[in-house]
């Protein structure tokens, strides 16, 4: 569950308003859940697919045109699915599995262990 700092508005039109888009989101973030639970029911011990719909999935959802999604070993990362400029996206894909730089973003997040949302 997104949790959300937006308060309902006062006026009765604009609650209605407001609950209508929340409710529409949390439909949309279903439709989502589902499609991907499909995948994964179609796609048994091939992983692919399931990153690739995932990844689908959270960029629509997102509204992004980019996005990429890693795996972590404990150790190393590696990227399983990726999009945005072609360029990117095969350096991404091509290169093998890497380790975080101390100290990054990254390191921080996989070290942490929860879960963080980068906008940029």
């Amino acid at each position: 569950m997104m949790l959300d700092d937006r308060a309902p508005p006062a006026e009765p039109s604009q609650t209605v308003a407001y609950l209508r888009r929340e409710r529409d989101e949390a439909m949309a973030r279903e439709a989502a859940i589902a499609k991907v639970l499909q995948v994964i029911n179609a796609s048994p011990g091939n992983l692919a697919p399931v990153f690739e719909a995932m990844l689908d999935k959270t960029l629509r959802l997102c509204e992004a045109a980019y996005g990429v999604l890693d795996v972590f070993d404990g150790e190393h990362m590696r990227t399983v699915s990726a999009r945005g400029e072609m360029r990117i996206v095969d350096w991404l894909m091509g290169g093998g599995p890497r380790r975080p730089g101390p100290g990054t973003t990254m390191d921080r997040i996989f070290h942490i262990q929860t879960t963080f949302h980068l906008g940029y």
